[in-house]
């Protein structure tokens, strides 16, 4: 009886994005209960996801659900490594090429090289395999070069996710234009294909928005 208590607690907890005291509960109820885990481990995850402590949200959700697909390596990219080097930035003599590549995009269409010479600026370009989850923290905001992602939620059962949303190519994920859907703390975000993503803090798309803005009111 005690431990559903403590599962209720860590319900609410969650709902109010307490996290560390949702948590707590959570391993209050596990001390009492030897029955299944899967529930107190999938709270636990949510727990750490919330938190930002993706590793251990990781391991709690593939204790819950088996990886059964092994993940699929990315192996055509569109800016990465030829125009875009982790760790170095952007390859000068590939800027005209990313920025005709940009061009083809939904969300960057309609740019002149100038505008887009600037998102460059603020932009980084990062890429993950399939069969993956993608953790983002609060202040990265990501928009979809190549590749399928999928929100997942486990809200009514565990036993088959319910798909929130599929994204596509041009996606904004984790910005306020999404309503909250990509930041969900129960929406698990996962990479239906191998992923390249353009990725930018918060503040830094922030600047990039307020070019996008501005170019909208030329164009009306």
């Amino acid at each position: 009886m005690m431990s559903k208590a403590h599962y209720g607690v860590a319900l609410c907890q969650l709902k109010l994005k307490e996290f560390k005291n949702a948590l707590k509960a959570i391993e209050g109820a596990i001390k009492l209960d030897k029955g299944d885990m899967k529930y107190y481990i999938y709270l636990k995850a949510t727990c750490y996801k919330g938190l930002e402590e993706f590793d251990k949200a990781e391991e709690c959700y593939y204790g819950v659900f088996k990886r059964c697909i092994e993940p699929k390596e990315i192996v055509n990219c569109l800016l990465y490594k030829e125009c875009y080097e982790p760790g170095e930035g952007w390859n000068l003599d590939k800027k005209n090429k990313a920025i005709d590549i940009l061009e083809g995009i939904s969300f960057f269409k309609g740019f002149n090289s100038s505008e887009l010479e600037q998102i460059l600026k603020h932009m980084e370009i990062k890429v993950y395999p399939a069969n993956t989850l993608l953790f983002l923290s609060k202040e990265e905001i990501v928009v979809i070069l190549q590749g399928r992602i999928t929100l997942r939620s486990y809200s009514k059962t565990l036993e088959t996710p319910q798909i929130v949303a599929n994204c596509e190519v041009g996606t904004i994920l984790n910005y306020p234009i999404d309503k909250g859907m990509s930041s969900h703390p129960e929406h698990w975000i996962y990479t239906e294909t191998p992923i390249e993503l353009a990725s930018f803090s918060k503040s830094s798309f922030d600047v990039t928005f307020n070019i996008i803005l501005v170019h909208m009111a030329y164009v009306l």
